[in-house]
């Protein structure tokens, strides 16, 4: 996976085996920004590192060798995510799979059962008293679940402080700019 900068922005780059280089199907900036629309602001660092190491921002990422899919590099998950799709008529996109997640997470009738994990990442998302690093960790940890020599915990990490420092999140609605008002 390389990495290249265009006037500040990333865009990810993944080897498909299809010829040589093929353009990911979501850049950095269209996961943050549906990641900002779905979850609290302090914890989307935290879930974009996690998504940067697992599919590069590549919604449609199958792992080579492995049953692995989408940005968040489902693998058990699948079948539970592929089932919420047909039961609320959706098709498969970056937003769909974020949805997914955040239902997981935060639905009182999750598509997934996480137990007592679930309340865990609420809280922990959620908690002004973890930083970038320890929410980067717990989502690793809790939702991912990488084997040891796949986790690059590192990398999770210093993606999501990158992001927490260089991302921006867009205004509430609140506080969104009125239209101007047209002459008539």
């Amino acid at each position: 996976m390389k990495i290249i900068s265009k006037h500040g922005k990333y865009l990810w780059l993944i080897s498909l085996f299809i010829g040589n280089i093929a353009f990911a199907t979501t850049t950095q900036d269209e996961v943050l920004e549906l990641l900002y629309k779905h979850f609290p602001t302090d914890a989307v660092p935290a879930i974009a590192g996690n998504i940067a190491v697992e599919s590069g921002f590549d919604y449609l990422k199958r792992n080579e060798g492995g049953g692995d899919y989408g940005l968040f590099q489902f693998n058990f998950q699948l079948s539970y995510y592929k089932t919420w799709l047909s039961e609320n008529k959706k098709e498969d996109s970056a937003k769909n799979q974020i949805l997914f997640v955040k239902a997981v997470i935060y639905s009182d009738d999750p598509p997934m059962e996480l137990g007592g994990a679930k309340y865990k990442l609420r809280s922990g998302l959620g908690s002004p008293k973890l930083d970038v690093k320890e929410k980067t960790t717990l989502f690793m940890e809790v939702y991912e679940k990488p084997s040891k020599q796949y986790s690059h915990l590192d990398r999770r990490i210093a993606i999501a402080r990158e992001i927490s420092i260089t991302s921006t999140p867009p205004p509430p609605p609140s506080q969104a700019l009125p239209p101007l008002i047209q002459p008539h």
